[in-house]
């Protein structure tokens, strides 16, 4: 469970990063 639980939060810090870069490409 705990793995599991790191694995979502690595996936979920990962798709915060992703999104973060496209806002920026955007305001490029």
């Amino acid at each position: 469970l705990v793995v599991r639980y790191e694995y979502h939060a690595e996936n979920f810090q990962g798709f915060v990063h992703l999104a973060a870069a496209v806002i920026l490409l955007r305001h490029l």
